[in-house]
């Protein structure tokens, strides 16, 4: 309620549906409201509450105090129009109103008549409180009624309400056509009924057609569910739309997003790009060039092949011009040149596709030389998990258990490297244990592991350094062998306080070796490495893992 003099609000009531009508008594202390939940409440306004309420069942439209304060009527959907005396808090009577729907209640002056309009263009007037019907009044074209006696059944004045009917029938018939109108131009649009029967078509759809897309499913409400079954979330959709009207600098952005990768700009239009660790490819940078829209692709491939910072790197041109896609694209096919073209649909995909990295992988894959982007390792121990197959036995016999101690030994190129790096990956993350990898290329294992530890190369002062910490300490050591043959010469000095410090519980080792760590281990009956832990011999790669290890990084 509105101050209308200052416009600030007096009060406020609320209840829990919509309302659809109200109406204050003439003294303005009691307010009537009439409501979607089929509910009538008289409130108290000076004390916001409501002291009456009527319950009734169709949903309430209008409400009407009678000037004397005595009764109070509303309309209900169902056209039934109760009396209700205010005082006694009690069904007088209910008036049945046939025809279209009430839209109007209105008191006589004297509180003896109630007058009920009606959406079918007539008024009837009701004797109050009996609810009989006195007369009623049914309207022809402006400025002629039909006015008629009840009990007579006397009319006068009477006009045709043909032009009427002809008006709402016309009008009809434009809003049927109208419909038709649209239900062809969208829901029967070409796009949108391909897109029906295959939703996938979305994600290799041109970017350009992807914005008419996106505006036809969203006219035909068709938009979220067909996002659904192709998993693309809102946000990714959105960006795709947002990357056609994109700086390159935005679209870059939204790419290595994509990707989790990172940028540098070198030029408006020059970007290098750092992939992650985890891309299946061998590819650790690149550099995404976007040529102005404009420019001819005679002068980009002029670019290409004499400016320095794109001659020697491997370069993915990214345009949405038609033609430079079309020009450019058998040169990115063309393996002999460090060219990636992707086409409209592939973009599309790259934007679009829930796992858009094995996407841009495998645009990279059909357009470079494969020794130029092979994932395979030929030297030192395996980085990539990906590329780590095999030795899932052992695997599960060391991480499955406690912290222990183990003697990895086996021949050249067996794997060792690549198990102890794998290990160093699982345990990387734990965050009650530290470990270290170290690859010994000498015999001096105590300056690797005070470079490590951040300590001086004292041997006794990095033993009091791990006894005084509180953390598990687990050194994983490759290429043991140097090591191990040194200390069998000085009779064992290192591996005595690896041996007593993982007695106690502050260390535990992996140690990785051929000859001199089996030789130390098995054969030396004074060496500390006898039942200083299990020893794990590396033979061949299971049969599956052979076949993983071919198929999966191609």
């Amino acid at each position: 309620m509105w101050d209308w003099q200052t416009g600030q609000v007096v009060k406020t009531l609320s209840q829990p549906d919509s309302i659809f009508d109200i109406a204050f008594n003439r003294d303005n202390r009691w307010l009537a409201s009439g409501a979607d939940d089929r509910t009538v409440r008289l409130w108290n306004i000076e004390a916001e509450q409501v002291e009456q309420s009527q319950h009734y069942n169709a949903w309430i439209s209008h409400v009407a105090f009678s000037p004397d304060d005595e009764l109070l009527a509303s309309s209900a959907g169902d056209n039934n129009i109760p009396l209700w005396n205010i005082k006694q808090n009690k069904l007088v009577t209910s008036l049945k109103v046939y025809g279209d729907l009430v839209s109007k209640l209105i008191f006589s002056q004297n509180s003896h008549s109630l007058i009920v309009s009606s959406t079918d263009g007539s008024i009837r007037i009701y004797t109050v409180p009996t609810g009989q019907l006195q007369s009623f009044l049914v309207t022809g074209k402006p400025g002629n009624w039909l006015s008629c006696e009840v009990k007579t059944y006397q009319c006068l004045r009477s006009r045709s309400v043909t032009d009427w009917f002809i008006s709402m029938t016309i009008v009809i018939l434009i809003l049927l056509l109208g419909n038709l109108f649209l239900y062809f131009r969208f829901y029967r649009h070409p796009l949108v009924v391909a897109l029906s029967a295959q939703n996938s078509d979305l994600l290799t759809l041109p970017l350009p057609q992807l914005v008419a897309a996106n505006q036809l499913l969203r006219r035909t409400h068709q938009l979220k569910t067909i996002l659904a079954r192709c998993q693309i979330s809102p946000t990714t959709f959105a960006e795709a739309i947002a990357f056609t009207k994109s700086t390159p600098l935005e679209q870059v952005e939204i790419l290595v997003t994509r990707l989790n990768a990172s940028y540098q700009q070198q030029h408006r239009d020059l970007f290098v790009i750092h992939l992650p660790d985890d891309f299946p490819l061998n590819l650790a940078s690149c550099l995404f060039y976007f040529p102005y829209f404009d420019k001819h692709p005679t002068t980009i491939l002029q670019e290409l092949e004499w400016q320095e910072k794109l001659r020697w790197q491997k370069v993915v041109i990214i345009t949405l011009n038609l033609e430079q896609q079309q020009k450019l694209r058998p040169y990115g096919e063309d393996v002999t040149t460090l060219w990636v073209v992707p086409n409209a649909s592939e973009l599309t995909r790259w934007l679009l596709s829930p796992n858009p990295i094995h996407e841009f992988a495998k645009i990279v894959a059909t357009q470079l030389k494969v020794t130029h982007i092979s994932p395979y390792q030929t030297q030192g121990g395996i980085n990539k998990k990906d590329l780590f197959f095999g030795r899932t036995s052992i695997l599960t016999f060391i991480l499955h258990r406690n912290l222990s101690n183990y003697l990895v030994v086996g021949g050249r190129q067996i794997g060792k490297s690549s198990l102890l790096k794998y290990l160093d990956r699982y345990y990387h993350d734990q965050p009650d244990i530290t470990c270290y990898y170290l690859s010994l290329h000498s015999e001096n294992i105590v300056e690797k592991l005070a470079h490590l530890l951040k300590l001086p190369s004292r041997l006794d002062e990095i033993v009091t350094y791990l006894v005084s910490t509180k953390q598990h300490h687990l050194f994983l050591i490759d290429e043991a062998d140097q090591f191990i043959q040194t200390e069998i010469q000085q009779n064992y000095p290192t591996l005595t306080c690896f041996h007593n410090l993982s007695e106690e519980g502050h260390c535990y080792f992996v140690l990785a070796g051929f000859w001199q760590l089996y030789q130390a281990a098995v054969l030396d009956y004074h060496s500390p490495l006898r039942n200083f832990g299990e020893i794990i011999t590396l033979a061949e790669l299971e049969l599956e893992a052979c076949h993983d290890l071919i198929v999966k990084p191609l």
